[in-house]
Parts: structure tokens; C-alpha cells; sequence
């Protein structure tokens, strides 16, 4: 499954790509069934809860010029695999989500891209507070 949302910004680009690269900032706000996100040495650990089921997720960061890159791993009742891609251009933001295995089915495509909606909708104002909140 590959989802793609794309959304204005009037945000600059290298503030929104510092505040993205960090997991407990980007991650529930993308993927909106995760509770907790804890920052490891080796990346991101977190948590959450979709239909009815815990799950774990954990991954990298990786900050190329354009954006920023979150490959995970999930793993709940089964496992499966994907990637968050945020894609910052001059006034616009393109988030990706890619992901197979374990709770795939058709209505999770719907759910996701409600989750991708909601996040660029809030998305200025949420990268404001934290703006103002890291003096960036």
C-alpha cells in the first residue's frame, strides 16, 4: 500500500526539516494509532493501538537534502514493514506512507489517508508551537 498527500506550507524549509527529523514530533502525528515514541541510540522505539491490537513499531531517521525518511518495522499479532517520507519543496510538504504486512487490508488504506489529511490540515500550526517552543 502507498499512500501520498500533498499539502501547502508557509513554513521554511529548514526549520520544518529539524523539528520532522524528530520521531516523537513526526510519528504520531503521521501515523495517528501510535501512543509513545522513545528515541534509542540505534533510532525509535514506540507503541500503540489499531483495531483492537497493540503493536510496536521501531526504525531510523534519515535526513536527505529534501526531507526526511522513517523505514519501520511494525509488529503486533504479525509483522510487517514500510516507510513515512515527508518531501519539503518552497511552500509545500508531500508525506508518503509505504507499508505491507501484518493489519493490511483495504480499509486501512481509508484510515491512512485520513491520518495524512488531518496532518497537513494542522500541520503549520503544529510546526509553529513546536517552533516557538525549541526557539527555532
Amino acid at each position: 500500500m502507498r499512500e501520498i498527500y500533498s499539502f501547502p506550507t508557509k513554513q521554511e524549509a529548514s526549520p520544518i526539516k529539524v523539528i520532522c527529523a524528530d520521531p516523537k514530533f513526526l510519528l504520531p502525528k503521521v501515523i495517528r494509532a501510535l501512543k509513545d515514541v522513545t528515541i534509542k541510540e540505534e533510532g525509535y522505539v514506540g507503541w500503540g493501538f489499531y483495531f483492537g491490537t497493540n503493536f510496536t513499531i521501531r526504525g531510523h531517521v534519515y535526513s536527505p537534502e529534501d526531507g526526511v525518511v522513517y523505514p519501520f518495522e511494525l509488529e503486533g499479532r504479525g509483522k510487517g514493514g514500510g516507510k513515512v517520507t515527508l518531501l519539503v519543496h518552497e511552500n509545500q510538504v508531500t508525506v508518503e506512507f509505504q507499508y505491507e504486512g501484518w493489519k493490511f487490508t483495504p480499509l486501512m488504506g481509508t484510515v491512512i489517508r485520513g491520518w495524512l489529511k488531518k496532518f497537513g490540515e494542522e500541520f503549520d500550526e503544529q510546526v509553529t508551537l513546536e517552533r516557538i517552543k525549541r526557539k527555532i
